[in-house]
């Protein structure tokens, strides 16, 4: 399947909330939509959960190189999301698909996270203010100065350099995801703070609704007028899908 066929695919699974098989081909705009039907009739679409999966199951595919069939509800999140840059893709994630997904925990549960990154932070400091004692009794300053001098330059290499690398530590660590964070949980924690974002029963799909949903699909994927999205038109030969 071409990429703008894939796209088609996507875009069907997460405005309809069905699932389309990896390994079948449509070849006109009439297959389509009558498997679209088919897998309305067999699938509870009105359910609010559905499209919120299926949109995030899309940005996963976009991202990850993970296949269709193993992105699933009970999927774990931790199984989705590479140890490196983990943060990042998720953020990336949140912006692309538009909804307001939960932060990640940190790698360490909370106070000691913020205690490896305050450690760090320390060490840092006592290292400058060691390099510092030691240039000042090699250039022999009197011990007052000496203090003065270790206090002065100790605090601006915590606000200049320990503090930041500390803060530059924690933000590099992985995010740590809970063993029991599945899409599926990702899902009903969204909806229990935005119940209203996909409204109480979702969109019911009648034949005609279905027919004006998938003629918009195909006309933003494939850059074609309406009036030449037909049920006879083939997708390839017709309408130049790749």
């Amino acid at each position: 399947m071409g990429l703008e066929l894939t796209c088609i695919a996507m875009d069907s699974e997460e405005r309809f909330g069905i699932t389309i098989e990896e390994d079948y081909r449509f070849s006109t705009v009439g297959s389509l939509y009558h498997y679209i039907l088919t897998a309305l009739e067999s699938t509870d679409s009105s359910c609010p959960t559905v499209p919120v999966f299926f949109r995030l199951r899309n940005a996963f595919l976009r991202h990850t190189r993970h296949n269709k069939s193993a992105i699933t509800p009970e999927t774990r999140l931790a199984e989705l999301l590479p140890r490196l840059g983990r943060r990042r893709l998720w953020r990336r994630i949140t912006r692309e698909t538009r909804l307001e997904l939960p932060d990640l925990p940190g790698l360490l549960p909370g106070w000691l996270h913020l205690l490896v990154s305050v450690v760090f932070g320390i060490a840092l400091s006592a290292g400058a203010f060691y390099f510092l004692g030691m240039l000042l009794n090699g250039m022999r300053v009197a011990p007052l100065s000496q203090t003065m001098a270790i206090l002065y330059s100790g605090t601006f290499a915590i606000l200049i350099f320990a503090l930041p690398c500390a803060i530059a530590v924690a933000i590099a660590l992985p995010a740590w995801i809970p063993r029991d964070w599945t899409l599926a949980h990702v899902v009903n924690l969204f909806l229990s703070e935005h119940p209203a974002s996909f409204g109480p029963h979702g969109k019911q799909w009648d034949a005609e609704s279905v027919w004006l949903s998938l003629r918009d699909i195909l006309t933003r994927n494939l850059d074609v007028g309406p009036e030449l999205i037909t049920p006879d038109a083939h997708l390839i030969k017709d309408l130049r899908a790749s």
